[in-house]
């Protein structure tokens, strides 16, 4: 059976009030002798009390001051419960060999956490499908330009933003990209490649 906090916090209380009313207790017996031996003393004619006197008329006293005391004590340190530490799992040499090797009763996979699957690393892109959306872009840019009779500075400037559309995707069979992105810029005097000119300069069909 385990013990909950909610248990434990109940006992504290009950054993508190337990305590409360044992003092209680206490005092009330110590204030009924109090009571009568006050009631054996005959101070009528101004005669001594003496010691036992003086010590029966301070019993009030000492009864309150134990009953602040134990209050302040009580009240002083309130009930507390800690939560106890995780205890990690213990395994053995020979469950371990047993998971690993994926035999016997404990041949479950452990699982995992999101914090492990956040570690995966992600699925690779396809090449294949990441061409054809820089193509489509491409297209687009050329769509735009055929519309908007572009000046040459602004011509200049769709062919950058083509060939870093293109960059990453770029595919060896269209041969060195540099020296195509030269070609098509006017910097080199070598024709581009045949391929990639060809993607270079397609529209949109939708144009």
């Amino acid at each position: 059976m385990t013990i909950t906090s909610d248990q434990i916090v109940l006992f504290r209380i009950v054993e508190r009030l337990t305590l409360t009313v044992i003092v209680l207790l206490v005092a009330a017996v110590v204030m009924i002798g109090f009571w009568r031996s006050v009631q054996k003393l005959d101070i009528t004619q101004g005669g001594k009390i003496g010691v036992a006197g003086s010590f029966a008329f301070s019993t009030p006293v000492f009864v309150l001051l134990a009953i602040i005391g134990y209050a302040y004590v009580s009240l002083s340190f309130p009930i507390e419960v800690s939560a106890p530490a995780a205890q990690p799992d213990t395994v053995t040499a020979e469950a371990g060999a047993r998971r690993f090797l994926g035999v016997g009763g404990d041949a479950a996979p452990p699982a995992t956490s999101a914090a492990s699957l956040a570690r995966l690393p992600a699925a690779l892109p396809d090449p294949d499908y990441e061409l054809g959306q820089a193509q489509r872009l491409v297209r687009a840019i050329n769509c735009v330009a055929s519309r908007a009779a572009p000046d040459e500075r602004l011509e200049t400037d769709l062919i950058r933003a083509k060939l870093a559309v293109l960059a990453p995707v770029w595919p060896a069979t269209w041969g060195d990209r540099s020296a195509f992105g030269d070609a098509v810029l006017g910097i080199s005097g070598e024709p581009p490649h045949p391929l990639a000119l060809e993607v270079f300069d397609r529209v949109d069909s939708t144009c």
